[in-house]
């Protein structure tokens, strides 16, 4: 069965004419567009925009029930893809959601179809990946796909369930992040430490991703809820960094050539379990890439230590001076916060490497 789908554009053209392509070779019979709104100090934008909008409807040229939700304002990309899923899941009780730059596979498609139907009276599952962030390395593992603690958002589906108690302030956030049932959501502290990093730094204007990932670990930790991705595959690419790049890209590291999964034959894991060991060994692959990026030699982290010192007495005596401007002064704390992680972050891996560990 084909599940609804909806699929979130702005401003790019070109971008669009490709990842619009495998929906309509897909022909679902529900199709959701989002449009986000021109801004108003863009010139010529309101007139591509509009001239996008007709060539998406213009496209549909199948049997399908489409629905549209086009923006006469620019609400942003956050507050664009947090209104859209809203609306979206508001109409349907699940669907497949694709953002303007993402080059989707037919295996994505019928991956994630099945993937909702399945799992669609299991309250344990709260969605669905298409995409396991893997490089040219296969994990051992015996089934199609894992349980995991969250997901990537390059290609996804979910049920209405999915956002229950989704706030994309994230207001409880200040609370939540000491609690040390949500810290032990996190199998390594490198993981850990780049999402705590993310969440101190992005808190006052949180990407809707963001704020739906720290609500995906909070039903891992509190509720023990998991989230699907296929094993050791990559069903979607992306194609849309920076606004330019083309099917050429693919093969860098951002925008890798999809692989291929048959969805007639899938190996099912047994039980809804936790795959840890399966992301314990994805994670220490995310903590090497991260440690051959940074390699340094000691004086290396000495000097970087010392610029860390230096930016860190600046932020501190700009704090100072916007005591009495509360805007200024949220904004110096979160500096200061987004550096102190940077700092951690980059020591964790220093030692890593230094240790051999």
């Amino acid at each position: 069965m084909k599940q609804p789908i909806l699929y979130c554009v702005f401003n790019r053209f070109e971008t669009i004419k490709q990842t619009f392509k495998p929906i309509i070779e897909y022909q679902p019979s529900k199709l959701y567009i989002a449009s986000d709104g021109a801004r108003e100090n863009v010139s010529g934008e309101k007139e591509l925009i509009k001239e996008i909008r007709n060539f998406l409807l213009q496209s549909i040229n199948w049997d399908c029930e489409v629905h549209t939700l086009f923006q006469d304002n620019n609400l942003g990309c956050d507050h664009q893809m947090s209104v859209a899923s809203d609306w979206f899941f508001k109409n349907e009780e699940m669907g497949i959601i694709i953002e303007d730059d993402i080059v989707a596979t037919k295996q994505f498609f019928n991956f994630c179809s099945q993937m909702l139907e399945k799992y669609r009276y299991d309250d344990k599952i709260s969605c669905i990946s298409g995409l396991c962030d893997v490089n040219n390395i296969n994990i051992s593992y015996p089934y199609d796909y894992i349980f995991s603690n969250n997901i990537h958002f390059w290609g996804w589906a979910a049920w209405r369930r999915s956002f229950n108690d989704f706030d994309i302030k994230v207001r409880d956030w200040n609370i939540i992040k000491n609690n040390r049932q949500f810290k032990n959501a996190f199998i390594s502290k490198f993981t850990k430490l780049n999402f705590y990093n993310e969440m101190e730094t992005l808190k006052l204007n949180c990407p809707w991703d963001l704020a739906f990932k720290y609500l995906n670990y909070k039903n891992f930790a509190f509720n023990g809820k998991l989230c699907i991705m296929p094993a050791n595959k990559r069903l979607t690419t992306n194609i849309g960094f920076d606004g330019t790049h083309a099917v050429k890209e693919f093969n860098s590291h951002l925008g890798w050539l999809p692989d291929k999964l048959n969805c007639d034959s899938l190996k099912h894991p047994p039980s809804t379990e936790f795959s840890y060991d399966y992301i314990l060994q994805l994670e220490h692959l995310h903590l090497n890439v991260a440690v051959n990026k940074y390699a340094a030699n000691i004086f290396k982290h000495l000097f970087i230590n010392l610029v860390f010192l230096m930016r860190f007495v600046s932020q501190i005596l700009k704090l100072i001076f916007a005591l009495f401007n509360k805007e200024k002064r949220q904004h110096r704390l979160c500096r200061l916060s987004h550096l102190k992680y940077n700092a951690i972050i980059y020591n964790y891996v220093a030692f890593k490497k230094m240790t051999g560990d």
